[in-house]
């Protein structure tokens, strides 16, 4: 393939923000920036504030500068229960997002087309509320959640008809 770059940071990305929204919601984690925090009830409770390592406390604070936000997402609080898998988390996400051949603003919309085809409210909240802050237009945001819907289509129907692949020097 012509700049494989570009494709791994997209495999990047893609696969950074499956995981982190699987257990998001398999946790049932409140949403990130909906009105009154999401009004999920959380599978397992989330630790509160004295009840954190106060090493997770400069993590917290680099997310919200991150995010833009003043209250970490669910889903890093329920990681801090484990500060060292917290850190190494974050810092693959991080590493994921971070600006090299795509810029944040276009990852943040690939992260948006998985959770759409994850069909994860936590990450739509997430991710659509942070193309948003980087200056995706609502018009953007309908293109790649149009752009998800057509490819979670084609994906569907060539797995219930168990389609082989096209190009068979692919293994």
């Amino acid at each position: 393939m012509e700049n494989d770059a570009v494709w791994y940071e997209t495999a990047f990305v893609t696969g950074a923000t499956n995981g982190l929204l699987s257990l998001a919601e398999s946790l049932v984690l409140p949403l990130p920036f909906a009105a009154a925090g999401g009004a999920r009830q959380p599978l397992v409770p989330l630790p509160a504030d004295d009840e954190l390592d106060r090493g997770v406390l400069p993590i917290f604070a680099d997310i919200n500068a991150y995010y833009g936000t003043t209250d970490v997402p669910a889903v890093y609080r329920y990681l801090a229960s484990d500060p060292g898998y917290l850190r190494d988390t974050w810092n693959t996400v991080q590493a994921a997002f971070a600006d090299r051949v795509l810029r944040r603003k276009f990852k943040e919309c690939i992260a948006l087309g998985v959770a759409v085809a994850a069909r994860s409210p936590f990450g739509l909240d997430l991710h659509r509320t942070q193309a948003l802050r980087l200056g995706v237009t609502e018009k953007g945001i309908r293109e790649v959640v149009q752009t998800a819907q057509l490819f979670n289509t084609y994906t569907k129907i060539a797995d219930v008809l168990q389609l082989e692949p096209d190009f068979p020097d692919v293994t």
